[in-house]
């Protein structure tokens, strides 16, 4: 899912893409925040070094949360 750049860059073959992988918490320390901070963070060092695109793959239990923070569905069913 992708999350679109506030503006399009307009040197593509320049831009610099991010990526979030593989992301997992503990079963006993999830639905505290954790995962939602951690991304928030990125998400501002992205923002902070230029990054104009973060791609990520979610579970569909995690989806809405990425939905939540500004991913959408590359192609939506």
């Amino acid at each position: 899912m992708p999350r679109p750049a506030a503006a399009a860059a307009p040197l593509a073959a320049l831009a610099l893409f991010g990526f979030v992988l593989n992301v997992c918490t503990d079963p006993t320390q999830r639905r505290r925040g954790h995962v939602r901070a951690c991304t928030e963070a990125l998400l501002g060092w992205f923002d902070a070094h230029g990054v104009t695109r973060v791609d990520l793959h979610a579970t569909a239990e995690a989806e809405p949360l990425y939905r939540r923070l500004g991913f959408r569905p590359r192609h939506p069913q």
